[in-house]
């Protein structure tokens, strides 16, 4: 080969042209269009619900721990209620020390509680 230049000593088995590169075709373009176009148009669509889905789960968490105080609160009533309609000694003792009532000839000292502490 005289005369082709220094290019014609390489070998080649396979004639190089730049329509060869691995570029990617239209398929895969597309794909990846579609694809994150769809994953675009997902996140926007549930993103909303998904926030209000965080936020009622919160809010049943609060409401779940209310239930729960109040439960306790209901515990404590229940049991109250069964020392006054059993418990003539606690029924006494809520008497004189919320009503402020006496036995006949029983006098009763008050202490105020500032005075307790000096």
């Amino acid at each position: 080969m005289a005369g082709a230049g220094w290019w014609g000593s390489l070998h080649c088995p396979v004639p190089f042209s730049l329509r060869q590169l691995p570029l990617p075709s239209l398929w895969h373009v597309t794909a990846f269009l579609v694809t994150v176009l769809a994953t675009g148009w997902t996140m926007g669509t549930f993103e909303p619900e998904i926030r209000r889905l965080l936020a009622l789960e919160a809010q049943a968490d609060a409401l779940s721990a209310e239930e729960r105080r109040l439960e306790g609160r209901l515990d404590e009533i229940r049991r109250r209620q069964q020392w006054l309609e059993n418990d003539p000694a606690y029924v006494e003792a809520v008497a004189r020390d919320r009503l402020d009532l006496q036995r006949t000839g029983e006098t009763i000292f008050r202490i105020p509680r500032s005075s307790i502490s000096q």
